[in-house]
């Protein structure tokens, strides 16, 4: 089974630093993978380089996600754009939405 993690980068990013996210995004991806042991598991933070414009790595993104038969929403998804686009196509290619309260 493929995964895509999505959820809000560049805000917490600019208000917290990469490291901070980078440290996030990790957390889920270990989580799913004691769940799913077997699982493919696309992290955008190791995907996109934080040299890549906002619009490269949502390119990228939305590429992955496509491939992938469910996506993590990390919680507060909701308030980036860039999230509510993954979860718009999530939604229209008919993925397995799992919608994470906590991290």
């Amino acid at each position: 089974m493929k995964i895509f993690i999505s959820g809000p980068v560049s805000g917490p990013m600019e208000e917290r630093g990469f490291l901070f996210v980078y440290n996030r995004f990790l957390a889920v991806e270990n989580k799913i993978s004691e769940n799913f042991p077997d699982a493919i598991i696309y992290n955008p933070m190791k995907m996109c380089s934080q040299r890549w414009s906002w619009l490269r790595c949502m390119i990228k993104c939305l590429w992955v996600l496509v491939q992938c038969e469910g996506v993590y929403m990390l919680p507060n998804y909701h308030e980036s754009k860039g999230s509510r686009i993954e979860h718009k196509w999530a939604t229209f290619f008919k993925k397995k939405i799992i919608y994470l309260t906590t991290i």
